[in-house]
């Protein structure tokens, strides 16, 4: 009988082809800018949060406010004399408000019911003017103007701030030009003469040119 052969070890080739590869980590630059990117998220997120939290929300602007309360004057003074100041004076509810202003012409009447609740709240504030009515007709409309979002009293604070605020924008309230004069001061007139001898006399010349400037 032949004598068994023994059995052949596979070769290191072999080997190596049937092992199981390793998967390829990913690569560190991959990583690093992966974390870059999440921390500049995080960065940005809390910057836009913090952003849109801090102070106060303001829900309705200064200008605006003025702005109704200036044209809420203008349909007081067309309509005092249809309104019963009287009955408004003493009114308790809305329905008392709206009675006020029944003799008002349709337009301003639809109007001016808008802000009967807010009206109502000034009269029960009970801080208006009682005899003077032009300081009545202004101390309702700047009251009652940002249509209760604010209340009487910050509402006429913010009229009077806004107003203070547009008195000091820049404004030119005196206005000269450069003149040359036969005392030989060469600059900006002062009142519209020199400043220099104080003539405010114009030459023939300037005259015939400048009419107007006489």
């Amino acid at each position: 009988m032949p004598r068994p052969t023994k059995r052949q070890k596979p070769s290191a080739k072999l080997k190596a082809k049937h092992r199981k590869l390793p998967q390829n980590s990913p690569p560190v630059s991959r990583g690093i800018s992966v974390k870059l990117r999440s921390g500049q998220k995080s960065a940005n997120t809390a910057l836009t949060t913090s952003g849109k939290t801090r102070g106060r929300k303001r829900r309705i602007h200064p200008k605006n406010v003025l702005r109704a309360a200036n044209e809420l004057l203008k349909i007081l003074e067309l309509c005092n004399n249809q309104m019963d100041w009287g009955k408004l004076e003493i009114a308790k509810t809305k329905e008392e408000i709206t009675s006020v202003f029944e003799r008002v012409p349709p337009p301003y009447r639809e109007r001016l019911n808008l802000w009967r609740a807010t009206i109502l709240e000034w009269v029960l504030e009970g801080k208006f003017p009682k005899t003077n009515l032009e300081r009545k007709m202004r101390h309702l409309a700047e009251s009652v103007a940002a249509e209760g979002f604010l209340t009487p009293r910050r509402c006429r604070d913010v009229c009077l701030e806004e107003r203070k605020r547009q008195e000091k924008l820049g404004m030119i309230f005196r206005r000269e030009f450069y003149i040359e004069c036969t005392c030989g001061y060469r600059g900006p007139a002062k009142g519209g003469g020199c400043p220099q001898c104080g003539t405010k006399r114009l030459s023939p010349e300037i005259e015939m040119d400048y009419p107007f400037l006489r």
